[in-house]
């Protein structure tokens, strides 16, 4: 805990800094599930392109890079993996971030 001039505990500031550290997790936590849910979206594309097409490559290209920032975000420590339904509910409270339409 954070001491304050006078040698005692200042709680505040100890709660304003969890605060925002759990405010820039939750933001890190959408990035990821929208990271995924891209990756996922990719996947899908490739597996309806013909092989040898140049959209099939670039949609391919794309799901190696995404999963590597998915990777890098997790792994690294920087934000926690992810369940479908995690990513499910991060993407709808994303999605009012946004705004209507």
């Amino acid at each position: 805990m954070a001491r304050d001039e006078v040698g005692g505990v200042d709680e505040r500031r100890d709660f304003d800094t969890l605060s925002a550290s759990a405010v820039r997790g939750s933001h890190v936590q959408k990035l990821v599930a929208e990271i995924m849910a891209a990756w996922r979206r990719a996947e899908r594309l490739a597996a309806t392109l013909p092989e040898d097409s140049p959209e099939h490559d670039a949609a391919a290209r794309a799901c190696e890079r995404l999963r590597d920032a998915y990777q890098e975000l997790t792994h690294s420590g920087v934000a926690d993996a992810l369940t479908a339904a995690e990513a499910r509910m991060l993407l709808a409270d994303a999605a009012s971030d946004v705004g209507p339409g």
